[in-house]
């Protein structure tokens, strides 16, 4: 049975990862305005790069780490990287 800490960090990081994947999109037209941060749709489509990257690791690679390690250390240990992960840079 998973504590009640680590039942709050799975939440966090869901919570923390949703707001990263609803927010930058939402805030596009910021992003790419030539008065705010002036990105051209190349530069903003970077911005998601790590998060299809890691996206599509995870996804290859969860079920062989949790056969090998199991299930509670593996999902445990992504659900703490995957904010780090959603983490967007921020423009100068």
């Amino acid at each position: 049975m998973a504590t009640k800490a680590e039942i709050n960090a799975v939440y966090a990081a869901g919570l923390i990862q949703g707001i990263a994947l609803v927010t930058f999109p939402a805030a596009s037209t910021i992003f790419t305005s030539p008065s705010q941060y002036g990105l051209s749709n190349t530069q903003y489509g970077t911005m998601f790069l790590p998060q299809v990257v890691t996206a599509i690791t995870g996804s290859l690679l969860a079920g062989r780490l949790a056969q090998r390690f199991g299930t509670k250390r593996v999902f445990g240990r992504w659900s703490a990287a995957a904010p780090t992960a959603t983490a967007e840079p921020t423009a100068a």
